[in-house]
């Protein structure tokens, strides 16, 4: 690559590289023969739930990946955020495929549909979303995909989530990559109302705080 190339544009080409790299199909690659088995300790309605929430937040992302894409100029950015559209496409469609076998998709939780709809009001610099996106909402997932790792056994929803979760890592390291310099650069003004709006995008909770996907008061396991 050119060396006249600023250096976090050269990690955001490597980054999206290596996504194109890791490239997988759910239709080949997942074992869609592993039984399914929801926790026993949690309702069936509860577990599809949880797993719809999942769904939801993949779709919300392609939307607002889809409009980063259009108002970043940023070709090695804008690189990264394709390959993160088809990233989301590929995981929305591998989870409804499992929910599939559970009885269908169920509705969005109002928390998870207010966080996301968040970004929809959002009218300043592209990196406010980028924040609320790649830094808070896909780092609370990633959380959420470790916690169920632990929580659900089930053969199949394992074998879909851990490719998902090595995907969600690299658009988390997407967000910090990107804002790593283009925040430090920005006016204190735009920072500042950047801070102000985020929270709203959480629901008013404190970023690494998600909402409580499993609303039927059922007991985690262990607690």
């Amino acid at each position: 690559m050119d060396a006249t190339v600023p250096p976090e544009d050269r990690a955001l080409a490597a980054l999206a590289a290596r996504g194109r790299r890791a490239q997988w199909s759910a239709d080949r690659e997942v074992d869609w023969q592993l039984p399914v088995r929801p926790p026993r300790w949690l309702t069936r309605r509860a577990y599809v739930s949880a797993i719809s929430q999942l769904y939801h937040g993949e779709v919300a992302t392609i939307r607002a990946c889809r409009r980063l894409a259009d108002e970043i100029s940023d070709p090695a950015a804008r690189d990264c955020l394709e390959v993160q559209i088809a990233d989301e496409m590929r995981h929305a469609g591998a989870y409804a495929a499992y929910l599939d076998r559970l009885g269908g998709v169920a509705p969005i939780d109002p928390a998870v549909a207010d966080a996301h709809g968040e970004g929809t009001t959002w009218n300043g610099a592209p990196a406010a979303l980028v924040v609320l996106y790649h830094v808070v909402l896909e780092g609370e997932a990633l959380m959420l995909h470790g916690d169920f790792r632990r929580w659900f056994r089930c053969p199949l929803f394992r074998d879909i989530n851990r490719r998902i979760e090595v995907d969600e890592a690299r658009h988390v390291a997407f967000g910090r990559l990107y804002l790593r310099s283009r925040l430090a650069r920005m006016p204190a003004d735009q920072r500042l109302d950047i801070y102000r709006w985020v929270p709203a995008g959480c629901g008013g909770r404190p970023p690494s705080r998600p909402p409580n996907v499993i609303g039927d008061g059922s007991p985690r396991p262990g607690g």
